[in-house]
């Protein structure tokens, strides 16, 4: 026999609210679960927008760490020229990690992780049988900073000099020598001016060992400036 009971009308009323309240958060959860997931793929589409400075780049994913933030990148194009014979390769051989310092965001210190891919090249006569895509855009060829920080960087030297500067790159988490600031100021391009109105001419001794060596032409340095 199956037994029976017949609720009565304040227990009947306190099993329909129940239920209604659990339809209620049943379906609260499902509409959470769907907008957490259209968020994520919004998320993940919107990444490329968030990093103006990874030209030539599609970001994979960004973590962070106690001490850095690292964001996964690859390349966009799915060919390579060679440099050697510009012949346009797809074949790829190989990949690798290339971990350059970028910018720093709120703060913290950034690292890439530059998937780099190795192609075959398509040229049977060309010395290069693979050749590392490039980012023109991005880094220079075994540089260790991206080509922002290094923009930074020489107009941080060109302001305040190379001691000054490395001081404040510290505070700016931009850790670098007063060593590297200078070489980055060598590295630029010199700039171009049409209407030079005044023109300094300074020397100087390359080594000062006496005054027997005053004669001596090849060790003394001139530059001009405008």
């Amino acid at each position: 026999m199956i037994a029976r009971f017949r609720l009565s009308t304040p227990s009947r009323v306190l099993a329909l609210c129940h239920l209604a309240c659990r339809k209620m958060w049943y379906n609260e959860e499902k509409a959470s679960l769907r907008n957490s997931s259209s968020f994520s793929r919004k998320e993940s589409m919107s990444l490329n927008p968030l990093f103006p400075d990874l030209p030539g780049c599609s970001v994979a994913q960004v973590s962070q760490t106690e001490e850095s933030i690292v964001i996964t990148a690859s390349a966009i194009t799915s060919s390579a020229s060679c440099p050697d014979c510009q012949q346009v390769s797809s074949h790829v051989h190989s990949t690798y990690i290339r971990s350059p310092k970028a910018l720093p965001s709120s703060g913290r210190p950034v690292r890439l992780q530059l998937q780099v891919r190795r192609f075959r090249c398509a040229n049977p006569t060309c010395r290069r049988k693979t050749f590392a895509e490039p980012f023109p855009l991005l880094i220079v060829p075994r540089a260790q900073r991206t080509c922002s920080v290094q923009q930074v960087l020489r107009v941080i030297d060109e302001a305040i000099g190379g001691r000054a500067g490395a001081r404040l790159c510290q505070h700016l988490v931009l850790t670098c020598s007063f060593a590297t600031l200078l070489r980055f100021v060598r590295q630029a391009p010199l700039p171009s001016s049409k209407n030079v109105r005044v023109v300094g001419v300074d020397e100087w001794a390359w080594r000062k060992q006496g005054a027997a060596l005053w004669h001596d032409p090849g060790r003394f340095g001139a530059i001009c400036t405008h």
